[in-house]
Order: structure tokens, then C-alpha cells, then sequence
């Protein structure tokens, strides 16, 4: 049956026409708003997570410029050590001569003998330095330029000029100062340590400059270890025009395969064989990645990728401009874990975005079929039941902001709101009761909602979260909260509630609790040492499986504990060093722990600044270097002394004479210098043979160090010449000192058989403000030049008067 529309209808139905035209576009629009905010969305946690990886490649380069800095200072370490040999700088000095005197080059006969015989001087001690410290090269340099007279790794190779090649070399041989940096050579590239070589001449009794003595390894070490301390696989490229024009061509065809295309270089080494070709075919097939850091699968991980320009020495002393790179240095590092959780939340703002938009959208349909039915209600004249129902709507619209229930106490009847109806997933308008909802209920929560609404029955109002299944098998977590309504007579009339989806709540919160999780494998896993450390009270907070295995403490002890019951410094003072740290923009500090066992270990700490919960923690990577640290004092103990006599060498001297110089400047305190040489000592030589002149030597020594005061220095400043520096000495004191010194010697007889032999010193004084004057603007070491050189004059004086005596200014 038909009904005519009468004509003030007419208005009513356009108006409906309009709404739905509005709301059309309104859809368009909102879906539009959704797309762009997804977009946008996954674009920015696709831009932090390059930045993450940014960041980390960043931190690599740090640690491993450190840990070059220190593979650096091993190569000077070593070089200083040989090249303090005496029987190496002699043979050195004659192998020199020799190339003089035979024209240069490679020389002859001669240069080749005493080639030969600094080879077999050498070669014992160097195959236990490779062993030891897995050094590649050890070359001998003739000045000036760089004149190759020995490669003892390549003893056939010699007599090579590589003055426009080997920049170390030169500028070691020019300003007689070693030199530290990576070069590549004619058969190597590699991390090398400089040194100059100096030589007694026998006749003139001074030390002549021979030379430069080379050190150097590769990379390989370097790479094995990077890996090894931070999980990472580490490699370096070199370019193949760099290589060509440098390296003899049989020892390319030795040491490296094809050319890289995509980067048009040679593969020097890498930590993980076979991964960094692959990295680079992937980086080359990757078009779309503008960021500095890639990110590539390798098998079954996802690795991410950086390349670092490489400079060599020379490349490196002027800027750093990338076009002047000879390389690259490669890091790739697992980030599997960081890019499954990138697509998941990518996938997740995907899901939330559509969700939103049906949501949104479905929220402006239900206000439009609301309106329509307003519109309808006002044509018909509502009734008095529905306006009955309207009222107990803005009561409830005033309760909750989401869906409402009404539960009729005496007709055990609930009645829905759209939104409740689409949670418990029912169709709308469904008569329901409270058992039929009940039935909606996850089984686990049922009991408990049940209990609540019998204590609602009773006049208890209740508040709990509990879980509803959906018809396809979902469960949603919802709050539902419920108040009760009491009739005039204190009874209660009905129960008002609302129901709250707070799924998406819920998922945040798993997805946290399941990055802490991470986090905290990542920490508790690592087999670095670990700590967590509270920077107010020093108090330790946490501590990794390898922190307990290191110190031997369980995990409940050491976090009973503060940081200075293992460090052996006090608490200020490990916040005075960790602020210096900071502030010099280092990347550890050194210092020394207790392990359990009373133990006394150095490590190197690496601590960064954290945030948990609001507040700040420190986060330490603890690294044991004793055994380095022991290796490396005697290394610069055998390179600060003389191997001869024990005392301080030459270096040495010079080190430490120029604070006393800079103290004379503060604070006026005399500064005394002794040069002292032994009369007639080539007679010794030539009578009795070097190996008495070397007992000599020695027993003149021990009777130096007998004789000076505590807060004085001697050392062998050459041949059989010595010094004794004497702070805050005047020169009267100094002479006392001198003749203290000579006496001792003149009243020594050194048995030889059947023979006494006597020595005697001559000695030269010479006091900083007596014998020298200075001013504030004279430079330290030609200072203590000029305080030798006086003090050398005193001693030829000395001589030139019949030796066995003291003489000064």
C-alpha cells in the first residue's frame, strides 16, 4: 500500500538528499585525510629507522678509529724498539756507507753483505714480533726521500726509490720525527708506524742519521678483532687506480681477484669472507635508497651497510675532501630485529588507519541515520515511549563517552546502544539478556563479570576490564563500568553502564612490554660486560650474565653494590674522570677494577647516558686490557731506555728535561745539567775488544746510579757519553754532584782477567740562570740544546786540561 507524500515533506526528503551528498563527500574527504596520515606515517618510522642505522654506523667509525689509534701507536711501539738496537744501528750505518761509497741504488758487494747481515741481525726477533703482534713489514729506509736498502718480510726486493710513494718515510727521514698513518707500498698496504734511525760514527764519536725503519700491518688483525668485540662484519676497498699506481704488478695478480665494478676497486680485506662482495652487489642493484646507511638481506638477516671514505697518510694531511678518497672502510651489521619491528608497526599504522576510517566513517553514518530518524520522528510526532528513550539517552550520553547498557533489574532485560552491540559483536536492535550477554563473555572472564553484576543487583556500583569474543573468533578487551539507580523508595531500579573497546590500549602496551623484552635479551645476552649504573648514588642496577661470570659475583651481589666497591676509585672521583671523559669528548675511560677474588684488573669503560621511566642512567661496556697494558709498558720501557746500560736513552732525556726547563720559567728553581764521557774509551775497545768496552759501560752506569740523588735523571746520551739532569741543583751543588760522581768512578777497578783496569770521567757543569739565561719566550728544546751544548763545552774543557776532572762555566 501506497502512501502520497504530501507537500511539506517535499523539503524534509531534499534535506535527507543533501545530508547523503554531504556525507559523501565527507567519506572522500576523510579517506583522503587516512591515506595521507598512514603515508606520512610510515614515511617518518621508515626516516627514524635510517636514522637509527645512521647513528649506529657513526658509533662503529668511532670505535674503530680507535681501535686503528691504537694499532698505530703497536707499529711506533715496535719500530722504536728495534731501531734502538745497537747492532742494528751499526749495521744500518755501514749498509749506508757502503750504497755511498758503491754509487747508490742497491750498491754491491758491500751494500749487500752488510744487507745480508742486518737481515740475520733482524730476522729472529721479527718473526716473533709477526707471531706476537701480527705485524706484516719491517723495512729499512735510507735517507734522504726513501731509499729502499731492506724489506725483511720481501728480502729479495731492494734498492727501489718510492720518494713520491712512501710520504711516511719521507717526511720521517725530513723531520727526523716518526710518523704514524696507512699507506700503500709496493707489495702491502697497511697501518704503519715510522721511525728515524740514528748511528754512532766511530770515528767522530756522534750520532749520524741513517735513516727510517718502517713497521706495518694489515687490516685483517684489525678486522678480526673489530668483529669479534662488536659483532660486526667490518672490510676495506681500496681503488684500483690507487692500487695500479702504487703496487708492482706481480704482487696485484698475487693479492687480489676481480675488481669490484661497482665501486671500480680491489677487496683488501674483510672479517666475514665472501660477505662484503655480496653487500656491494646489492648496494650497486639498490636504486631507490637515498639514505647514507643501506639495508640488505644476507641469507635469512637483514644487514645494515655503510661505507666510510679512506684516506691515506698524505691523502689525510690535507682536508678530507671525499673526492680525494683512496677507499672505502665497510661496516655491516645485523639489524634484523630493528626492521621486522619497522614493517610490523608499518603494517600496524596501516591497519590502524583503515580501522580509523571505518570507524570514523561508521560513527558519520550512525549520526546521519540518527539525524534521519530525527527528521522522520519530527514529521510522525514522536511518541511518547520514544521520547521516553531519548531522555534515557542523555542520561546515559552524560555517564560515558562511548557505548551504554541499561540492565532492568526486575525484567533482567539489557538494552544496547549501537556501539555496545558492535563490540559484543549482536545485532543491533537484538532483544538480550543479561545470561545472553553473559554467553558473549570470554569463558575465562565470565565468573567475574557475573560476580559484578550480582553485586550491582545489590547496590554495589563496579568498575572491571574483561574480554569479549567476537562471532569470528577475536577477543576484545573492553572496561565496562556500571552504575547503579536507586528508586524514591532506596531500592534499585536499574543498573546504567558503558562499555569501553580499549583492544588497541592493550596491543600498545604488548608491543612495549615486548620491545623491553628485547631490550633486556639484548643487554642480559651480550657477551661484552655490562652495567647498569644509578649516576646519583653509584648504586649498580643491573648487571649482564658476562658481568657476573667477569667480576664473580651473582647477579643479587653486584647489584647490592656501588660502583666504587669494584672500581678503585671513590665515587667523586669516578664522576670528576667520567665529566673529563665527557667534556675531552673520549669515548672510554681507563681504569682499574676488583674482581671478587681481590683480583686487580685495567679496563677501558665505554658509558653512554640512558633513559628509563624518567630517569637517567649510565649504560658501561666494560672491556679487560690488561694483558695489553702490560705488553704495551714494556714495550715502552724498552723503548725509553738504553738496552746496554738500562738507563734512560736519549728520547728520554729529551722528554723529560723540558718540564724542568718550563718550571724554571715559573718558578726562577736552578736547573743543572752534567755531561759526562769516559777518558780514553776507544782504548778499551781496541785493546780489550767492544765486549769490555760494553762491561765498561755498563759498570760506569751502575756506579751513576749509586751516586745521584733520588729526584735526579741519568742517562746514556750517546756512544760513552752520559748526563745526569739535576733539578733545583745551583751550580756549586752541581759541581759537589759531578765530582761526587767522578771520584767514584776514578776509585773503581774493573777486574779482566788477571788485569785491574782503572777508568776515569771527565765532566762539563752548566746551570740554567748561570752558565744560560733565558726569557719566557724561548723555546723549550732549543733551550735544553743550548744547556748541553754549554755543558759539552765544559766537558771538552775538562778534557783539553787533562782529563779526570770537573769543569764549569
Amino acid at each position: 500500500m501506497s502512501v502520497p507524500v504530501s507537500q511539506p515533506i517535499v523539503p524534509v526528503l531534499r534535506s535527507v538528499l543533501n545530508q547523503y551528498r554531504i556525507l559523501i563527500l565527507a567519506s572522500v574527504l576523510l579517506a583522503f585525510v587516512a591515506i595521507i596520515g598512514v603515508y606520512y606515517s610510515i614515511k617518518a618510522t621508515e626516516e627514524t629507522f635510517y636514522l637509527s642505522l645512521e647513528r649506529d654506523s657513526e658509533v662503529l667509525e668511532k670505535s674503530f678509529n680507535s681501535l686503528l689509534e691504537r694499532t698505530y701507536k703497536n707499529m711506533e711501539m715496535i719500530a722504536t724498539f728495534v731501531s734502538n738496537n745497537h747492532d742494528v744501528q751499526q749495521l744500518f750505518y755501514k749498509g749506508m756507507l757502503a750504497v755511498q761509497a758503491e754509487g747508490g741504488g742497491a750498491g754491491a758487494e758491500s751494500a749487500a753483505f752488510y744487507r745480508h747481515a742486518l737481515y740475520d741481525a733482524v730476522a729472529p726477533s721479527w718473526k716473533k714480533i709477526q707471531q706476537r703482534f701480527d705485524a706484516r713489514q719491517l723495512h729499512f729506509h735510507l735517507a734522504p726521500g726513501s731509499l729502499s736498502f731492506l724489506r725483511v718480510h720481501r728480502p729479495e726486493k731492494y734498492g727501489d726509490r718510492m720518494d713520491n710513494i712512501r710520504h711516511t718515510v719521507v717526511d720521517v727521514n725530513a723531520s727526523l720525527e716518526p710518523v704514524l698513518g696507512f699507506e700503500t707500498g709496493r707489495v702491502y698496504s697497511g697501518l704503519r708506524g715510522v721511525v728515524p734511525v740514528f748511528s754512532e760514527d766511530s770515528e767522530t764519536q756522534q750520532q749520524v742519521h741513517v735513516g727510517a725503519l718502517e713497521v706495518g700491518t694489515s687490516f685483517n688483525t684489525v678486522l678480526k678483532i673489530f668483529d669479534e668485540t662488536q659483532n660486526v662484519g667490518a672490510g676495506i676497498l681500496l681503488r684500483r687506480d690507487h692500487i695500479t699506481a702504487t703496487m708492482w704488478p706481480e704482487y696485484i695478480e698475487e693479492r687480489f681477484g676481480d675488481v669490484i665494478h661497482s665501486c671500480g676497486c680491489y677487496l683488501e680485506a674483510e672479517s666475514r669472507k665472501g660477505e662484503l662482495r655480496r653487500m656491494m652487489d646489492l648496494q650497486a642493484e639498490d636504486n631507490e635508497n637515498h639514505h647514507r646507511v643501506g639495508l640488505y638481506p644476507l641469507g635469512e638477516r637483514y644487514y645494515g651497510f655503510s661505507l666510510i671514505p679512506l684516506f691515506d697518510y698524505k691523502k689525510s694531511l690535507s682536508n678530507k675532501d671525499p673526492q680525494n678518497r683512496i677507499g672505502y672502510i665497510a661496516f655491516w651489521f645485523d639489524q634484523t630485529e630493528k626492521y621486522q619491528h619497522l614493517q610490523s608497526t608499518q603494517k600496524r599504522y596501516l591497519v590502524l588507519g583503515v580501522v580509523g576510517f571505518l570507524f570514523v566513517l561508521s560513527m558519520m553514518i550512525l549520526l546521519v541515520r540518527f539525524y534521519i530518524r530525527h527528521l522522520s520522528i519530527q514529521v510522525e510526532q514522536k511518541t511518547l515511549a520514544l521520547q521516553e528513550s531519548t531522555d534515557q539517552l542523555n542520561q546515559a550520553q552524560k555517564i560515558a563517552h562511548l557505548g551504554y547498557w541499561q540492565l532492568q533489574v526486575e525484567a533482567n532485560q539489557l538494552v544496547f546502544s549501537d556501539e555496545v552491540y558492535r563490540i559484543v559483536g549482536l545485532p543491533q536492535g537484538t532483544d538480550i539478556s543479561l545470561e545472553q550477554f553473559l554467553s558473549c563473555v570470554y569463558e575465562e572472564d565470565q565468573e567475574e563479570v557475573r560476580q559484578t553484576f550480582l553485586s550491582a543487583k545489590k547496590g554495589i556500583s563496579g568498575d572491571l576490564t574483561h574480554r569479549v569474543e567476537s562471532k569470528n573468533g577475536h577477543l576484545i578487551y573492553v572496561r565496562n563500568h556500571m552504575e547503579v539507580i536507586f528508586n524514591d523508595a532506596g531500592a534499585v531500579d536499574r543498573i546504567l553502564g558503558t562499555l569501553q573497546d580499549i583492544s588497541h590500549q592493550i596491543e600498545l602496551q604488548k608491543a612495549i612490554e615486548a620491545k623491553e623484552q628485547l631490550y633486556r635479551q639484548i643487554f642480559e645476552r651480550s657477551r661484552a660486560v655490562k652495567l647498569l649504573v644509578n649516576p646519583e648514588q653509584g648504586q649498580i642496577i643491573d648487571a649482564n650474565e658476562a658481568a657476573q661470570r667477569y667480576y664473580g659475583y651473582s647477579h643479587k651481589q653486584l647489584t647490592s653494590m656501588g660502583i666504587e666497591e669494584i672500581n678503585t676509585l671513590s665515587l667523586e672521583a669516578l664522576r670528576a674522570e667520567f665529566y673529563r671523559t665527557q667534556t675531552e669528548n673520549c669515548d672510554y675511560g681507563s681504569y682499574k677494577h676488583r674482581l671478587a677474588n681481590g683480583e686487580i684488573r685495567d679496563v677501558e669503560v665505554y658509558t653512554s647516558d640512558v633513559e628509563f621511566d624518567g630517569k637517567h642512567y649510565y649504560h658501561s661496556i666494560i672491556f679487560d686490557v690488561t694483558e695489553r697494558n702490560q705488553v704495551l709498558a714494556q714495550l715502552e720501557k724498552a723503548a725509553m731506555h738504553d738496552s746496554l746500560t738500562g738507563l734512560f736513552n736519549r728520547r728520554s732525556i729529551n722528554y723529560r728535561a723540558e718540564p724542568e726547563i718550563a718550571r724554571y720559567l715559573r718558578t726562577e728553581e736552578p736547573f743543572s745539567v752534567i755531561m759526562m764521557d769516559i777518558d780514553y774509551f776507544k782504548r778499551f775497545n781496541d785493546i780489550y775488544g767492544h765486549d769490555v768496552g760494553d762491561l765498561v759501560l755498563k759498570h760506569v752506569a751502575q756506579l751513576f746510579e749509586s751516586e745521584v740523588r733520588a729526584t735526579d735523571l741519568v742517562g746514556r746520551f750517546g756512544g760513552e757519553e752520559f748526563i745526569v739532569l739535576a733539578p733545583q741543583t745551583n751550580k756549586e751543588d752541581a759541581i759537589v754532584l759531578a765530582e761526587r760522581i767522578v771520584s767514584s768512578v776514578r776509585a773503581f777497578e774493573m777486574e779482566y782477567g788477571d788485569e785491574r783496569l782503572k777508568i776515569t770521567l771527565s765532566a762539563g757543569v752548566a746551570t740554567l740562570g748561570e752558565s744560560l739565561c733565558l726569557n719566557q719566550t724561548f723555546d723549550l728544546k732549543d733551550c735544553f740544546a743550548q744547556l748541553v751544548k754549554h755543558a759539552d763545552e765544559q766537558l771538552y774543557n775538562a778534557k783539553s786540561k787533562g782529563r779526570d776532572q770537573v769543569c764549569s762555566f
